[in-house]
């Protein structure tokens, strides 16, 4: 009324989706009542802005998702290609074994973003499923423990391949390469925030500290320093591995 009108009527911005994302408003600085030809008029203007909202909604959303999926996409090869730099192998057979259980470790993490929406992996399911193909489930229960904590995607990627390693190096070398053997994985939040882990080895063969860094220990060290800025400490103690990282905040 200060701004002198005396009349208004509003139709909703509806998509054919059934989704309301606006409203038009119409003011008359006169009491007015459309007619049933002006409402209809209205109406079809209101599709028709509706409809153009979101088309551009959708034009936006798909460079958005372009952009997004060349990200990832470069993310993933350059993951790829440091998994490949930092294998090696004395045969040919076991360089591709090698190589095929890392790329599949990235893929499992992959498979778990496209779950959560892009949004990161679920730390507990990284755990169980790196551990699932050597342990029983009912095992893994009393096994892993720690806090729900959603990785997002540069951590959850590091931290497969990190797990991935112990796995693999546990069920060739360690604990999980003979029956009595037991991995306990438990993980917490530390002071500052950060996350910190502890994998625990014990029941396997008797442990001696190799003479020089192998490959896994260099490709853990890349994953847990180089990519995520954290922290990695390995313990060769003789009934077990202890192996300790942190992940800042």
């Amino acid at each position: 009324r200060a701004c002198g009108i005396r009349a208004a009527q509003s139709t909703p911005l509806v998509t054919r989706s059934g989704e309301m994302i606006g409203m038009i408003t119409n003011h008359w600085r006169v009491p007015h009542q459309p007619g049933e030809r002006a409402l209809l008029m209205i109406d079809v203007l209101a599709r028709q802005a509706a409809d153009l909202i979101d088309r551009s909604r959708r034009e936006e959303r798909i460079v958005m998702l372009a952009r997004e999926a060349e990200h990832r996409a470069k993310n993933m090869l350059a993951a790829v290609q440091a998994v490949v730099r930092l294998t090696k192998a004395d045969t040919a057979e076991e360089l591709k074994k090698t190589i095929t259980g890392r790329v599949n470790a990235l893929s499992n993490v992959h498979r778990l973003f496209v779950k959560s929406n892009w949004a990161g992996a679920d730390l507990r399911t990284l755990v169980t499923e790196e551990l699932s193909p050597y342990r029983k489930p009912e095992d893994l229960q009393a096994d892993v423990s720690g806090p729900d904590i959603l990785l997002e995607p540069n951590a959850a990627q590091a931290m497969s391949m990190t797990l991935h390693e112990l796995a693999t190096n546990a069920a060739k070398y360690g604990a999980l390469s003979v029956a009595g053997g037991k991995v306990d994985v438990r993980w917490s939040r530390d002071a500052e925030g950060g996350l910190a882990m502890r994998w625990d080895e014990s029941g396997g063969p008797a442990v001696t500290a190799p003479s020089k860094r192998g490959v896994g220990t260099a490709v853990m060290d890349s994953m847990m320093r180089g990519q995520l800025g954290g922290a990695i400490r390995f313990d060769w103690r003789p009934h077990g591995l202890l192996c300790e990282f942190r992940v800042p905040v």
